[in-house]
């Protein structure tokens, strides 16, 4: 089932900690509306905290706000908890070499 723009704010405006946070939050990335991605990744993990899809675009965001240290922690929990999360993977990778972190520290999460 796909929910248009207005129908996704209205279920996430109804229930707060509805899991359709990460797919709005998307949206709003995508459509380069970050403040508004990074409220609705805020509010959905106040209320899921574990939900690993609201962490990975919310490191996205911390990554496009230039705060790459903390996008790389949330990456690390991500991998730690959901190693089938390719792309947290892959965006930690990348991150690690652009911090210069050792070759051991990356090979761990590949």
């Amino acid at each position: 089932m796909k929910f248009n723009r207005h129908e996704l704010e209205h279920i996430f405006a109804e229930n707060l900690s509805s899991p359709v946070f990460p797919i709005l939050a998307d949206l709003y990335y995508k459509n380069k509306e970050y403040e508004r991605s990074l409220q609705v990744c805020q509010i959905g993990l106040k209320y899921d905290p574990e939900n690993y899809m609201g962490q990975y675009f919310l490191a996205k965001l911390y990554i496009k706000m230039n705060k790459i240290k903390k996008a790389e922690i949330i990456l690390k929990n991500i991998s730690n908890h959901d190693s089938c999360h390719i792309n947290a993977i892959l965006k930690l990778v990348h991150i690690e070499e652009k911090l210069g972190r050792s070759t051991n520290t990356i090979k761990k999460y590949v």
